[in-house]
This record gives structure tokens, C-alpha cells and sequence, in this order.
């Protein structure tokens, strides 16, 4: 696929309704922000509330779907706050797939964990001391310090684990790769929740290439909009609520710098997909 041309068909479509665009998705970006304010509390009641609430906004940023489609689609004068909802107005739709998606992501992570685990055993026996580690006198404490130090003063302990960190993000990075048309899918085709799992998988082959380089061609944008949240976060630190307002400062940045042409050459990315796998015209 041609990225430059991708990026600048999203030029070209965000002329027109470009600031009802940006409205829905800056009201999509507050409505995610919510779970974060019940998250960093370490009671268990105050985690089951964030659990929960992750639960019911799994599907808000849905949002960003439906605008994004309808300005690629040239139907940008349909528009509507109501879009920025969707993923509540329509959660009974839109909550099995998000879930099914959150579920293969977490159950890819968990198996590879179990690996690692495996890995640890059998070539790390000689680094771990898996008595100490699996005695019921020690704490969770003593463990977490037991293993910094070997991270520390151990080269061989220090090299297996950041080879093995760096391959479950690389894995986690596929995973995310081949879930990527799953929710274009669910909104343009109304599939179902494997069913789009199966279809996503089948639509990403032979181009997770295209998209990674389509999604680099933001970093440059990300890393900074990402270095002014963590400057903003340390001048706040001492607000409670500092996280929070560099969170949102930095959600207001990246809204009027990159997150609109962004939104929108992913959308042109399915769309490319989908005419060539359906034969579709946009």
C-alpha cells in the first residue's frame, strides 16, 4: 500500500466537517479518561469498581470508528455528538467483540507468561534459587527484591529476561496487528464477534508491514505529545489530580496536531482492504 497516498487522502477528507470531527473526538477522548479516575487506589473495593467500569467503557472509544468511517465515506454531514456514545448507546452490539478481543489479547499474554515461566525453569534454574522463591515464608516483597537484584548483577539472568520482555512486546504487537480491522468490520459489516476475529486475521495477512509503517509515520508526533504528558505529570505531581490534567492537556495536543489525520488514514486503511478483499468502492 501506498502510505504517502493514504495520508494524503485524510488531508483532503478532514477539510470538510473538520471541527465537528475533532468535537467527537475529543468528547470520545474525555469519556475514556473516566476509568483512570477510580484507577491507582489499592483497596480491593476500589479495584473492583475500576474492573467494572473498565468493563462498561471496554467499547467507548467505538466513537473514533463511526466518525472516522462516515468522513472516509463522504458522509461527514451526518455527523453527530450522538457518535462520540455510541459505544454505550450500542453496547449490547458492541460489548461481545471488544471483550473477545481484550480476551484473546490477555490469553496470548497469559501463555506466553507460562513459557517464560517454563523458560525460567529449565535454563534459569542455575540463576533462581526456586526453593527460596516458592517457600511460603516469603513475601511478595522479598521476591521483587531477590529478582531486582538479579537483574542487577547478573548479566545472564539480566540478558534471558530482557530477551524474553522484548519478544512478548513484539508478540503483543502481532496480536494487535491482526486485530486491527475488528472493529472497522463490526461497524461497516455488522459480523459477529468471531467472525470478525476471523476475518480481521484473514484481512491483516500479508500487510502488517503497511500498517506498522503507517503507524510510524506518527511516532514522531506520539514520542513528543508523550514527553509533554510526562513533563506536565512531573510539574503537577504535587496536585492530586495532576495525572489527570496532564492526561487531558496532552489528549487536547494531540487532538489539533495529529490524532484526526491519524484517525482517519486508519480508516482509509480498512477501507483499501476491504475493496480489495470485498471488491468495496468508497
Amino acid at each position: 500500500m501506498n502510505i504517502q497516498r493514504i495520508k494524503q487522502r485524510a488531508s483532503e477528507v478532514l477539510v470538510n466537517y473538520k471541527d465537528q470531527y475533532i468535537r467527537i473526538l475529543i468528547m470520545v477522548m474525555l469519556i475514556n479518561l473516566v476509568p483512570t479516575i477510580f484507577g491507582g487506589y489499592s483497596s480491593t473495593f476500589a479495584t473492583i469498581i475500576y474492573f467494572i467500569i473498565s468493563l462498561l467503557f471496554l467499547a467507548a472509544s467505538h466513537g473514533y470508528i463511526v466518525a472516522s468511517l462516515k468522513m472516509v465515506r463522504n458522509n461527514g454531514i451526518t455527523l453527530s455528538d450522538n457518535d462520540a456514545f455510541v459505544g454505550f448507546t450500542q453496547i449490547g452490539r458492541l460489548f461481545p467483540t471488544y471483550l473477545l478481543q481484550e480476551v484473546i489479547s490477555i490469553a496470548v499474554m497469559f501463555v506466553y507468561l507460562i513459557i517464560c515461566v517454563i523458560i525460567f525453569m529449565i535454563f534459569g534454574s542455575s540463576m533462581l534459587n526456586i526453593s527460596y522463591l516458592m517457600s511460603a515464608s516469603t513475601s511478595t516483597e522479598a521476591m521483587v527484591d531477590y529478582i531486582l537484584n538479579l537483574l542487577l548483577y547478573n548479566s545472564s539472568f539480566s540478558m534471558l529476561f530482557l530477551l524474553l520482555v522484548i519478544i512478548g512486546i513484539v508478540l503483543m504487537v502481532i496480536v494487535s496487528l491482526f486485530l486491527f480491522a475488528v472493529p472497522y468490520l463490526l461497524e461497516e459489516y455488522h459480523m459477529g464477534a468471531m467472525e470478525c476475529v476471523k476475518e480481521s486475521f484473514s484481512m491483516m495477512r500479508g500487510h502488517l508491514w503497511d500498517l506498522v509503517k503507517l503507524d510510524l509515520s506518527f511516532w514522531g508526533w506520539m514520542i513528543l505529545v508523550g514527553i509533554i504528558e510526562l513533563l506536565l505529570s512531573s510539574l503537577l505531581s504535587f496536585i492530586f489530580i495532576g495525572d489527570i490534567i496532564a492526561t487531558i492537556v496532552a489528549g487536547f495536543i494531540a487532538i489539533y496536531t495529529y490524532v484526526p489525520k491519524y484517525q482517519l488514514s486508519m480508516a482509509i486503511f480498512f477501507e483499501e482492504l476491504a475493496y480489495y478483499r470485498y471488491n468495496n468502492v468508497y
